[in-house]
């Protein structure tokens, strides 16, 4: 009996052991993942493998004086000293870096490619979306149509119908896109975390402050991520869905030769026929593409509306006092935004990289009379 009770105060020792050893290791894990460090991220990649962010810091939530929009708002100071601002960006920019030191793969929400090494494989899928994205995507073009701009200005010269209804969104599922677009959006988020937060637009831009989480939660506000319209003609889709979004297929705009976006879908309308077939569609179900797209604009120019940057062919360099587009300075802004003045009907953004857009959902719709 003596023995045999000794043995087995030696196995209940055992098994405390290893429940005290394993409540700290899972301590230590579930820490490091919210510390946002790189090797944690890389072995648990959840967050990132789809490049989405939507993460909540355990036992310090975003401030509600903080808007995501404009990370340096200010709010009052702790007893220390330090700012719940400042936590929440410092905790915010390690996040950063974990985004930008993650593994790219394919999201989680694909139906094709999942995991996989992207670069290796050529071509598309268009997939259907669930219910929910096609709410969202609807959201988007219904709350940022406006009648009240439909046929004015050159661009929409013979446009006379009041409205647009979406009959079909799919999902582009292009690996080698999706690539290009991730890397360079790490290259950013590293940006973000060394050099701060990119500020977005005021008044901020019309697609990201409409209630839509499914699609906001795929978005990293702080490098100026957002959804953007893309309207285009019936022979250019099938271009923009194998290769994408190319600078070197557009005319000269009041931007140079960039890809240019809008935040209203009445702006992208205007791009989706030639002036010249207006009027003899009334009537007809006749359907128009757009695209919703995944653009990172980084570091915002404010571009003159008066016809001066029309020469354009890469942001202006951020050097006080140079804002030349053909100088030697290394320093850059990302994109330009144009259309700010007052007499102006919209505004629109730029971008001279392809790089920094990815062609998320093309959306087929009509015109209503």
């Amino acid at each position: 009996m003596p023995s045999t009770w000794f043995d087995l105060t030696e196995v209940w020792t055992f098994v405390w052991l290893c429940c005290f050893l394993a409540v700290i290791f899972v301590t230590t894990v579930k820490s490091c993942r919210t510390s946002g460090l790189p090797w944690m991220h890389r072995i648990y990649g959840d967050e990132n493998e789809d490049l989405c962010h939507d993460v909540q810091f355990e036992g310090t939530h975003e401030p509600k004086e903080i808007s995501p929009w404009s990370p340096r708002a200010l709010v009052s100071p702790l007893a220390d000293g330090v700012s719940t601002t400042e936590v929440w960006i410092k905790r915010r920019s390690s996040e950063l870096r974990g985004i930008a030191g993650s593994t790219i793969r394919a999201p989680k929400y694909w139906k094709h490619y999942r995991g996989t090494h992207l670069p290796q494989y050529k071509g598309f899928h268009l997939a259907q979306v669930t219910p929910e994205v096609t709410k969202a995507v609807k959201t988007l073009v219904e709350n940022t149509w406006r009648e009240d701009a439909v046929g004015v200005g050159i661009d929409a010269e013979k446009l006379r119908h009041r409205k647009i209804v979406v009959h079909n969104v799919k999902r582009i599922e292009n690996p080698r896109l999706f690539n290009r677009y991730a890397t360079k959006r790490q290259m950013f988020c590293y940006d973000a975390a060394d050099e701060g937060f990119f500020r977005s637009p005021d008044p901020p831009i019309a697609t990201s402050v409409l209630n839509v989480p499914v699609l906001n939660k795929l978005l990293v506000p702080e490098i100026n991520e957002h959804f953007l319209f893309h309207g285009t003609k019936p022979e250019r889709v099938d271009a923009i869905l194998n290769t994408g979004l190319d600078f070197r297929m557009s005319g000269q705009g009041m931007f140079g030769r960039g890809i240019y976006f809008a935040e209203n879908s009445t702006k992208a309308d205007q791009y989706t026929d030639w002036i010249w077939q207006r009027g003899k569609e009334e009537g007809k179900h006749d359907t128009k593409t757009m695209f919703l797209v995944r653009a990172t604009l980084g570091r915002l120019f404010v571009g003159p509306d008066d016809g001066t940057a029309r020469s354009f062919t890469r942001p202006p360099c951020t050097v006080q006092g140079c804002t030349r587009f053909d100088c030697n300075h290394v320093e850059r802004f990302d994109a330009v935004i144009g259309g700010t003045s007052k007499h102006k009907m919209f505004r629109e953004y730029v971008i001279y990289d392809r790089s920094q857009a990815y062609p998320e959902y093309v959306i087929t719709y009509s015109r209503i009379y």
